[in-house]
Formats: structure tokens, sequence, C-alpha cells
């Protein structure tokens, strides 16, 4: 069976970090991100479609804070991404997630506001 890890990208970050959730992030995580970016930006555009949401109507700071109420309270928008990354976890990757699913969670949806807020935000 093919390890999934060969084929994500790799990346050249400082692997010092003190938290095991930073190491996480830095080689789990953002390989993951970087990998999927152009499908998340288009599940993230697909979405703005359904919902019928013109954020390049929005004057900048109310189009940040849009895109931020869109990855908090929209559920199904949130999970669908989050299942995006989580599904690409290797089983060694998923028990990790399995004992610290909150705080990866938080930094999946951490790096994917970034990630949209540099698309569509002027970030």
């Amino acid at each position: 069976m093919m390890d999934r890890r060969t084929l994500r990208p790799e990346l050249h970050l400082p692997t010092d970090q003190s938290k095991p959730d930073e190491v996480f992030q830095n080689t789990t995580l953002r390989s993951i991100l970087k990998m999927q970016h152009d499908l998340l930006l288009a599940i993230f555009q697909h979405h703005l479609q359904q919902r019928k949401v013109a954020l390049n109507q929005f004057p900048l700071p109310q189009k940040r804070k849009k895109i931020g109420q869109l990855l908090q309270k929209d559920n199904r928008l949130r999970e669908l991404l989050r299942g995006c990354v989580i599904g690409h976890f290797t089983m060694q990757e998923w028990a990790y997630y399995e004992l610290n699913s909150a705080e990866v969670n938080k930094r999946i949806s951490g790096l994917l506001g970034q990630k949209v807020l540099r698309e569509w935000g002027g970030a």
C-alpha cells in the first residue's frame, strides 16, 4: 500500500517546535492544505455561489468578517472543508487526531481561514 505522505508536497519548515501540535500542523496539515489548495478554494467558491454571497461587493473589513463568519458558523461548509483535510491522514495521523481532535480542528480551521482570506480577503 502506498504511503499517502509520498503524494504530498514536501515543505521545508522548521522542525524544532516544542509542542507536538505544532509539529503535526507543520508536517501534516500544511502539506495536505497545500496539496488540496485548489480544491478547498473551489469548494469555498461553490459555497459562496450556492448561498448567493457576493464577496466582491463588500468593502475589505466586511469581506474579512463575512469569510470568518462563514468558516466559523456554517457547520456544513466547515465540516466539508475539514473532511477534505482529514481524508488524507495516514492511520498514524488519524490516531494522533483521535487523541487531539479539538486542537487539530482548531488548527485546521485557522489554516483554512488564512488560505481563504489570502484568496478573497486581501490578507
